[in-house]
């Protein structure tokens, strides 16, 4: 029959089309081979075995994790051993074989284990009133976590409603920017606002970001007190049945609180430059509607959709901007001129509360607060290796986010050819004297002790020589 579209059992009984089937396959299949070849390039316990036998700054990560209190200096007045011997590690080792409870007597303990074991990730815990390793000789009702440092963690895959570039997993130079605002606001109210001193930002290696922050106070914070720093912070309460992402409830308070109006000057060049300048996301009618739809009052959202519909094909974004805020402007001010006293007073606050809303829903920091609220919550360590990526979990200098270049950063094979590459120039056959100072972690150690480790060595001494002139029999 000329013309007759085949049948779908017809194409696949078809014996000649088999040879093109098996073709099909071994390509698959040779492509499949490829990218695990390729992934194992990137990533694979060869490589990281390397890496923790001559790269891994462990004598760093003990300084911090131990708040140097080093037990081999257990004699010394003002040393609490049970920082770190109390501590928890979590390892994932080859084939996602998952090892908890781990804990150590000092440094070499844990450095010789981690070169045993080479795990694929490891995972810090929290502070317990028994050293984890002892966990299975004593009840589950005795066994407590008593102290962990506050984390935060921000993914970016959380941002896909809000971003064009990338999905899911997928990160870029275009959204890297709502990670830096993140960073940003969070920094801020963190030190201004709770005037904790000791935070350490860390790229995942992948998709987000986390901060620990190291502070004694918080770092015994119970389940409730953290909760009530995360309602403070937290803003977005966003998904996709949620017509308002934001709610600042300024109808309620009458006002804006301080801590708000802060963020909100951070944001709002991130929503200009990043948001509408590189996603582009008020250049389509569906992006139109979106952000539309987050209007709390009619008259508003009819001019505001018509003045973007109008900016619809304009590239002068800074001019888009404008017309966003003239729109809610000239209804605050109409609400204020009105007569019918303090609730259209309240309206006018609302209104301008209600574009703060807007803005906050697409570049406010989105906070997964399960990780935040639990003090024996696990987080990655800094410095691990992501196994998807090959990348480094490296250090972020707060303040200078925005040149940080997520693509950028060193994976375990460029560290290991940089490793061999120095041993090579060196050609003196003392391979043990090289280490991560002759790599690209160099850089990345020296922001983790100039943005944060120094800072706490500094406040340690200070105590301890508090402590020296108190046992002196008061101040010299």
């Amino acid at each position: 029959m000329i013309g007759r579209k085949r049948a779908y059992e017809e194409i696949r009984d078809q014996p000649c089309d088999q040879e093109h089937g098996d073709t099909d396959n071994k390509r698959d299949e040779t492509q499949a081979t490829a990218q695990q070849q390729q992934a194992e390039q990137v990533f694979s316990k060869q490589l990281l075995q390397i890496y923790y036998d001559r790269l891994f700054p462990y004598q760093d990560m003990f300084h911090w994790l131990s708040y140097f209190n080093d037990p081999e200096n257990s004699n010394l007045s003002g040393i609490d051993t049970k920082i770190w011997r109390n501590r928890e590690f979590s390892f994932t080792l080859k084939d996602d074989i998952y090892v908890r409870y781990q804990s150590y007597k000092s440094l070499k303990d844990w450095q010789d284990d981690i070169r045993k074991k080479c795990p694929y990730k490891i995972d810090i815990g929290a502070m317990y009133n028994f050293e984890p390793s002892r966990k299975k000789t004593i009840s589950s009702d005795r066994f407590v976590a008593e102290e962990k440092e506050l984390v935060f963690d921000i993914d970016i895959s959380d941002y896909d409603d809000v971003r064009t570039c990338c999905k899911e997993a997928g990160i870029c130079r275009r959204c890297w920017p709502l990670m830096c605002c993140g960073i940003k606001v969070m920094d801020h109210i963190l030190r201004r606002d709770f005037g904790l001193t000791h935070l350490l930002w860390v790229f995942s290696g992948r998709r987000g970001i986390h901060c620990w922050c190291s502070d004694d106070v918080v770092r015994s914070f119970d389940v409730q007190q953290r909760s009530c720093l995360i309602d403070y912070i937290k803003l977005y309460i966003g998904n996709e049945m949620n017509q308002f992402k934001v709610d600042l409830q300024a109808e309620k308070t009458r006002g804006i609180h301080d801590s708000v109006l802060r963020a909100y000057h951070i944001c709002v060049p991130y929503f200009q430059q990043c948001s509408l300048a590189t996603q582009q996301v008020l250049d389509t009618e569906a992006g139109i509607d979106y952000f539309v739809n987050m209007v709390r009052f009619p008259d508003i959202a009819y001019d505001l959709r018509q003045a973007l519909l109008e900016e619809i094909d304009s590239t002068d974004y800074a001019h888009k901007w404008e017309r966003i805020e003239s729109v809610f402007e000239k209804a605050a001010v109409k609400a204020g001129k009105s007569n019918n006293g303090d609730t259209l007073k309240a309206s006018k606050v609302a209104i301008r509360a209600n574009l703060m809303e807007m803005v906050f829903s697409y570049v406010y920091p989105r906070l997964d607060v399960e990780v935040s609220r639990h003090v024996n919550h696990l987080l990655k360590a800094p410095f691990c290796i992501h196994p998807k990526t090959g990348k480094v979990c490296s250090i972020i200098d707060p303040s200078k986010c925005d040149e940080f270049d997520p693509l950028s950063q060193p994976t375990l094979l460029s560290l290991i050819n940089e490793y061999n590459e120095s041993g090579k120039q060196k050609n003196n056959g003392q391979n043990s004297q090289i280490g991560w100072r002759d790599t690209s972690l160099k850089e990345i150690v020296k922001t983790f002790r100039t943005t944060f480790l120094d800072d706490l060595q500094r406040e340690k001494v200070s105590k301890l020589k508090q402590l020296q002139q108190q046992q002196n029999g008061g101040w010299q």
